[in-house]
């Protein structure tokens, strides 16, 4: 997540900066595809994160003991602060997919399928790879079908942001993980082999924990609206 927004942050920057006329275009669609995806799958994740620390500390985590109960709380607003997360996410598919057919999306996950061949080359990122090309593909996957049902059925984008905002997250994620562990493995840290080998664990623990919530992501986001507007009014 921290490198996400960093990332986010740099993208920000040339919009801020650059001279260059068709890389200001470029990264200001990219700027603004990601700017929901930071807003709540960050925010989703924070509440998901502070509400383990509670576990790991038990209930003494619970009655202050420790603060996690804190941090649990202060999650749970950001939520609504950003926008809320349903709102963040008919933007990202409405707006930042629908709207240009696809066009930023597909940019970006051509551009973190490039770097297949960078992790190919050692061994020791051979589940971070595997992760991310599972990743891309449902991402992929989940994209050409939001594009298709969605000029079909208006309902499409509502039933499916969510869940399409939320693959995003994770898969854009396990990309900055895979960058990370690349710059270890191409001798970032040499300095510091415990740090090195502490991010390379990180990464695998992404690609073997996390990374796999790409497959029921997609399955969601891909569902249709059939369920999701099948209720009439008096029966909520």
């Amino acid at each position: 997540m921290r490198a996400t927004v960093y990332y986010t942050a740099g993208v920000q920057d040339l919009t801020d900066h650059s001279q260059d006329e068709s890389e200001h275009a470029a990264v200001e669609s990219r700027l603004a595809l990601l700017t929901p995806v930071v807003k709540a799958w960050m925010t989703e994740t924070a509440i998901e994160l502070t509400s383990l620390g509670i576990q790991v500390h038990g209930g003494m985590g619970y009655i202050e003991e420790t603060g996690a109960a804190q941090h649990l709380r202060d999650a749970r607003i950001l939520t609504i602060y950003e926008g809320t997360t349903g709102i963040q996410a008919l933007d990202f598919v409405g707006r930042k997919i629908m709207a240009d057919e696809g066009k930023a999306i597909g940019e970006l996950i051509s551009e973190m399928t490039s770097l297949d061949a960078e992790l190919e080359a050692d061994e020791r990122l051979i589940e971070i790879r595997a992760a991310l090309a599972a990743g891309t593909k449902q991402l992929r996957s989940a994209t050409k079908c939001l594009l298709e049902q969605g000029s079909l059925d208006p309902n499409t984008a509502g039933s499916a942001s969510v869940n399409m905002l939320m693959l995003t997250g994770v898969v854009v994620g396990g990309w900055q993980m895979a960058r990370a562990a690349l710059a270890i493995a191409n001798g970032a840290a040499s300095d510091d082999p415990a740090f090195a080998e502490a991010k390379l664990t990180t990464v695998r623990f992404y690609a073997q924990h996390i990374m796999p919530r790409t497959q029921g992501l997609r399955d969601a986001a891909t569902a249709g609206a059939n369920a999701v507007m099948a209720l009439a009014e008096d029966q909520f």
